[in-house]
């Protein structure tokens, strides 16, 4: 795998799981939530990491 790649692959999952946690506790979401919640939130990050590109 390319060197950048990887950088943004490990990038976009650190913030995808910092926003998970962060959207979790902000909004007092039940624990069981939880899968639902990273998923929409890593469907933000990588939308976003696309743009970047």
């Amino acid at each position: 795998m390319d060197p950048r790649a990887l950088f943004i692959s490990l990038a976009v999952g650190t913030v995808a799981t910092w926003a998970t946690g962060k959207i979790m506790k902000e909004l007092r979401i039940p624990a069981y939530a939880a899968p639902l919640v990273g998923a929409a939130a890593t469907m933000v990050v990588n939308t976003a990491a696309k743009l970047l590109r």
